[in-house]
């Protein structure tokens, strides 16, 4: 569940503009990386209670660690963000594996959820994630929903059997308000040996939705040391977008 450059690329990725290697992370070769923007219609001024994000890790993509397939969410009340998303993992047991991510860069974040622990990448926050048996292919909804005053949980939802993986639980300082509207995604390498050796993932963002509202997900631009490397093909599927890269696993 570590990546060392999140908090750089939040702020990066907040501003829209190319991603920065930070100074504890040089030693480390990313990939061509991928930003999204996402945005929901018709939310009320009071921000939203529940976010819905539609992530397919189609059967195209190789099933090993180093990839993460996030979308980053705001709060009214906030200036920091949170972000939340899948990872693919090696098979184990005869399943396909992956990895649910549900995360805070908010400081006086708190859990006391098994699945999470005190700091998110270094820096202030909460982390939380598990491991699950998953099929690829299957389209997961990455499920961001209050739980209580300031509190929120995320839960991967597997649409097509209906199954639900708690990710975790946490309490935002009071005052931190409801989740905004629109902010940023992205496709991540935080595991790869060099631009000629990318993992290969074949993956698609469905628009999200929050209630009876709905949205779109689209591809921004390619960002990274490896930016121009891995063959990127990128497809608009009805309100989402499909990504394609690497050729590695």
């Amino acid at each position: 569940m570590k990546r060392a450059l999140t908090r750089t690329v939040v702020a990066a990725l907040a501003a829209l503009v190319p991603f920065i290697a930070a100074p504890d992370a040089q030693a480390q070769t990313f990939g061509g990386n991928e930003l999204l923007s996402w945005s929901i219609s018709g939310a009320p001024s009071g921000g939203l209670t529940s976010l819905n994000f539609p992530i397919t890790v189609n059967t195209g993509t190789a099933h090993v660690a180093g990839t993460y397939f996030a979308m980053q969410y705001g709060f009214t009340g906030q200036s920091d963000l949170g972000y939340a998303g899948l990872q693919p993992r090696p098979d184990a047991n005869g399943h396909q594996r992956l990895h649910g991510v549900f995360s805070s860069f908010i400081s006086g974040t708190t859990s006391t959820h098994a699945n999470c622990s005190d700091g998110a990448d270094g820096g202030a926050g909460v982390s939380c994630g598990v491991d699950f048996d998953a099929v690829y292919g299957h389209t997961f909804r990455v499920v961001v929903a209050q739980a209580g005053t300031d509190t929120w949980s995320g839960t991967v939802v597997d649409t097509n059997t209906g199954q639900q993986i708690p990710i975790g639980t946490y309490k935002l300082p009071t005052g931190s308000g409801n989740l905004k509207a629109s902010q940023v995604g992205f496709i991540e390498y935080y595991n790869v040996t060099s631009c000629d050796q990318q993992q290969r993932y074949d993956v698609t963002f469905g628009g999200p939705s929050s209630g009876s509202l709905s949205g779109t997900t689209t591809w921004s631009q390619e960002y990274g040391e490896c930016a121009g490397y891995g063959s990127t093909n990128v497809t608009t599927v009805g309100t989402g977008v499909r990504v394609t890269r690497g050729s590695v696993g």
